[in-house]
Protein backbone atom coordinates (compact mmCIF):
# COMPACT_ATOMS: atom_id res chain seq x y z
CA UNK A 1 0.00 0.00 0.00
CA UNK A 2 0.97 3.32 -0.80
CA UNK A 3 0.30 6.74 0.41
CA UNK A 4 -0.08 9.78 -1.87
CA UNK A 5 0.68 13.32 -0.75
CA UNK A 6 0.10 16.11 -2.55
CA UNK A 7 2.15 19.37 -1.40
CA UNK A 8 2.17 22.72 -3.46
CA UNK A 9 0.93 20.65 -6.78
CA UNK A 10 3.78 17.85 -6.47
CA UNK A 11 2.67 15.08 -6.18
CA UNK A 12 4.98 12.00 -4.93
CA UNK A 13 4.10 8.66 -3.82
CA UNK A 14 5.88 6.46 -0.58
CA UNK A 15 5.24 3.24 0.32
CA UNK A 16 4.43 2.91 3.99
CA UNK A 17 7.08 2.52 6.36
CA UNK A 18 7.40 1.69 9.85
CA UNK A 19 10.19 3.14 12.21
CA UNK A 20 12.45 -0.06 13.72
CA UNK A 21 12.46 0.62 17.77
CA UNK A 22 15.85 2.55 17.35
CA UNK A 23 14.68 4.77 15.00
CA UNK A 24 11.33 5.55 16.91
CA UNK A 25 12.88 5.87 20.03
CA UNK A 26 15.40 8.77 18.18
CA UNK A 27 12.56 10.25 17.09
CA UNK A 28 11.37 10.57 20.49
CA UNK A 29 14.05 11.94 22.16
CA UNK A 30 14.39 14.29 19.47
CA UNK A 31 10.89 15.79 19.69
CA UNK A 32 10.99 16.08 23.57
CA UNK A 33 14.10 17.71 23.19
CA UNK A 34 12.36 20.15 20.81
CA UNK A 35 9.43 20.61 22.99
CA UNK A 36 12.24 21.60 25.99
CA UNK A 37 14.32 24.09 23.95
CA UNK A 38 10.95 25.86 22.89
CA UNK A 39 10.01 25.86 26.26
CA UNK A 40 13.02 27.41 27.34
CA UNK A 41 13.00 30.15 24.56
CA UNK A 42 9.30 30.87 25.20
CA UNK A 43 10.59 31.78 29.30
CA UNK A 44 13.38 33.89 27.21
CA UNK A 45 10.91 35.86 25.24
CA UNK A 46 11.37 38.47 22.04
CA UNK A 47 14.71 39.41 24.01
CA UNK A 48 17.62 38.77 21.38
CA UNK A 49 20.05 37.24 23.48
CA UNK A 50 23.20 35.06 23.12
CA UNK A 51 21.42 32.39 24.72
CA UNK A 52 18.20 32.31 22.63
CA UNK A 53 21.01 32.36 19.08
CA UNK A 54 21.99 29.29 20.95
CA UNK A 55 18.41 27.81 21.79
CA UNK A 56 17.50 28.76 18.06
CA UNK A 57 20.52 27.02 16.59
CA UNK A 58 20.05 23.74 18.64
CA UNK A 59 16.38 23.50 17.41
CA UNK A 60 17.42 23.78 13.53
CA UNK A 61 19.80 21.32 14.50
CA UNK A 62 17.26 18.79 16.15
CA UNK A 63 14.64 19.61 13.06
CA UNK A 64 17.58 18.14 10.63
CA UNK A 65 18.37 15.16 12.66
CA UNK A 66 14.26 13.91 12.41
CA UNK A 67 14.33 14.88 8.58
CA UNK A 68 17.19 12.70 8.10
CA UNK A 69 15.81 10.02 10.55
CA UNK A 70 12.59 10.42 8.83
CA UNK A 71 14.23 10.27 5.60
CA UNK A 72 15.90 6.96 6.75
CA UNK A 73 12.76 5.20 7.28
CA UNK A 74 11.56 6.22 4.04
CA UNK A 75 14.89 5.13 2.37
CA UNK A 76 14.96 7.96 0.48
CA UNK A 77 17.71 9.00 -1.98
CA UNK A 78 19.74 12.02 -2.11
CA UNK A 79 17.72 13.28 -5.10
CA UNK A 80 14.56 12.73 -3.34
CA UNK A 81 15.79 14.33 0.19
CA UNK A 82 16.69 17.67 -1.71
CA UNK A 83 13.43 18.09 -3.58
CA UNK A 84 11.63 17.89 -0.03
CA UNK A 85 14.15 19.90 1.29
CA UNK A 86 13.75 22.62 -1.37
CA UNK A 87 10.02 22.31 -0.89
CA UNK A 88 9.89 22.97 2.94
CA UNK A 89 12.84 25.98 2.56
CA UNK A 90 10.07 28.04 0.30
Amino acid sequence: MSVLIEWESVTCCFARAKPDSVSEQAIIKLVDKLLSLNQYINEIGDKKTDERQRLESEIRKSEKEIDELIYDIYGMSDAEKKIIDDMISR
